[in-house]
């Protein structure tokens, strides 16, 4: 059996500053839409991880590299609309420094684990067209290439994936 290198967990009130820190940083939001986000907008995205770890045992978790106890980035799943219904959507983002370590990978497959036991059905991956290394990883951890479609005003990827569920 493969050690985990990587462990996730419920987000905190105590995250509250690396995760808003860290969803201002160009770096690390280099493949979001808007890019880095300002105070307003990365506190209202680190309260909705909160609120959703509450209501969805595998929402948005961070990210914790064990070796050093460092919160890498955030792995798990969010509740998206696209084309008229509502979907589970697996999110991940990992720190530059963790990037390339399989780290993603890992996180995935443990929370795609957790998800299946509570869920049935198919959930998606959205991805930007230019982020090659994310599209490893969805197609790494079961996914496959649905379509290229428009959300919002942004072009994506849509990956799809049937959980066991129940």
């Amino acid at each position: 059996m493969t050690e985990h290198r990587v462990s996730l967990r419920a987000p905190t009130e105590d995250d509250r500053d690396t995760f808003v820190r860290l969803f201002g940083d160009p770096e690390f939001m280099v493949f979001h839409s808007h890019g880095a986000m300002h105070l307003d907008a990365a506190t209202a995205r680190f309260d909705r991880m909160l609120r959703m770890a509450d209501e969805l045992h595998c929402s948005k978790r961070p990210v914790v590299e064990r070796a050093t106890g460092e919160l890498v980035g955030y792995a798990g799943f969010d509740v998206m609309e696209f084309e008229g219904a509502q979907w589970l959507e697996l999110g991940y983002r990992l720190i530059r420094s963790a990037r390339g370590k399989g780290y993603a990978t890992e996180a995935c497959a443990t929370i795609l684990a957790q998800a299946s036991v509570l869920f049935g059905g198919e959930v998606l991956g959205v991805v930007d067209p230019a982020n090659s290394a994310s599209k490893r990883v969805l197609d790494k951890v079961g996914f496959r290439y649905w379509k290229r479609a428009t959300i919002g005003d942004d072009e994506v990827d849509v990956y799809h994936r049937e959980l066991d569920g129940w």
